[in-house]
């Protein structure tokens, strides 16, 4: 939905993927949205189709967590989760499901500051692009406090959750340029290693 977000989706998928193969590691891939899942071949990444082929899942409920119960996973690997974490439930049942066979947890979760700190103010039509759907609200001061407050309190759900599982978790600002973001976020957070 938004472009600045797709863009640093993209830029950190491939970051991912190229950092596997600079380190000589087998690299599995798996598009997850809600209920469907599709392995993805490497070999493949450079047609870019990827996004295509994660939005063409068929699915029950797009907006609903991932189920990454039909993922496989490889004993002692690194499992690397790519999302804007911007779905309704625990964070647990994924943790622990990464954390299975002696896994070893990275998050990487981009973000943008309209989302986490909105400056809306009356009437708006908010578009759910999971389900293509649209919903007008009226956005009272009060009611953008409680949307901060939820908001906040996601992601320190899920932070907290990480630390429990030993995952490093990084959000990744979409608004600035990826090498300055990954350096202040995700190295201090154990998700990379500096050079």
């Amino acid at each position: 939905f938004e472009e600045r977000k797709a863009v640093r989706t993209a830029e950190l998928f491939y970051f991912i993927a190229e950092s596997c193969a600079a380190a000589g590691a087998t690299l599995t891939i798996h598009a997850v949205r809600g209920d469907g899942t599709r392995q993805l071949d490497p070999a493949t990444l450079r047609t870019h189709r990827w996004q295509e082929t994660a939005r063409s899942l068929p699915v029950t409920d797009p907006a609903a967590a991932p189920d990454l119960s039909k993922v496989p996973l490889r004993a002692n690997a690194i499992r690397v989760f790519l999302s804007d974490l911007l779905f309704a439930g625990d964070p647990e049942p994924i943790l622990r499901h990464l954390g299975q066979r002696h896994g070893t947890i990275v998050i990487f979760s981009p973000w943008l500051e309209s989302e986490a700190r909105p400056d809306w103010s009356g009437n708006y039509e908010f578009i759910d692009p999971e389900r293509a759907s649209r919903h007008p609200h009226r956005i009272e001061p009060v009611t953008l406090r409680r949307y901060l407050e939820a908001y906040a309190n996601h992601f320190a759900l899920w932070k907290n959750a990480a630390r429990r599982h030993q995952a490093a978790f990084a959000r990744i600002p979409a608004e600035e340029e990826l090498a300055t973001a990954l350096f202040r976020e995700a190295v201090p957070a154990g998700a990379l290693e500096s050079c």
